[in-house]
């Protein structure tokens, strides 16, 4: 397999993980997204990133992430996989302990090699956090939007939820 076959199929790994983590979070009130884009690097970051976001928000600040890797890490484990656990009355029941993901060393463990498969694909060069400001109509109830810049490409992770 090619450098650029690897790229494309571990590509279609991630948006797998992300889709059935984001199902697992999903409640009949809230629904899910985690996503994983691909998008054409232009002349400049910040145009190429405001063609992405123009038609949901008037306004858009980027913030670098130095120690990403930590940063996807924390923000993933802690915030957006494992939502589905957060709930008393409204989440996977692990009535015999076999449900490896309630081990906080495994869910730890899990993310780390999401996280590793995710840098590997996509190559950083730099990552970015992006701010949406005056949002020009409905969007998702929380979401948080991360670019990921490799030498010829950007790539947009995307985690939302909404009811």
């Amino acid at each position: 397999m090619t450098d650029n076959e690897l790229s494309i199929f571990n590509h279609g790994v991630l948006n797998g993980w992300l889709k059935a983590v984001s199902r697992f979070n999903d409640k009949s009130d809230h629904g899910h997204d985690f996503t994983l884009f691909k998008v054409t690097k232009g002349d400049s970051i910040h145009t190429s990133v405001s063609k992405i976001f123009n038609s949901i928000a008037n306004s858009i600040e980027f913030r670098e992430i130095e120690d990403y890797k930590k940063y996807l890490i924390d923000l993933i484990l802690n915030k957006w996989f494992f939502s589905f656990q957060d709930q008393d009355s409204h989440h996977l029941v692990d009535a015999k302990n076999s449900f490896s993901l309630y081990d906080s060393e495994w869910k730890e463990e899990w993310v780390e090699e999401f996280v590793d498969l995710l840098l590997t694909t996509t190559k950083p060069v730099k990552v970015y956090n992006v701010t949406l400001k005056e949002l020009k109509g409905y969007y998702a109830n929380d979401f948080i939007n991360i670019i990921i810049e490799s030498n010829s490409l950007l790539y947009h992770l995307h985690f939302s939820v909404s009811d």
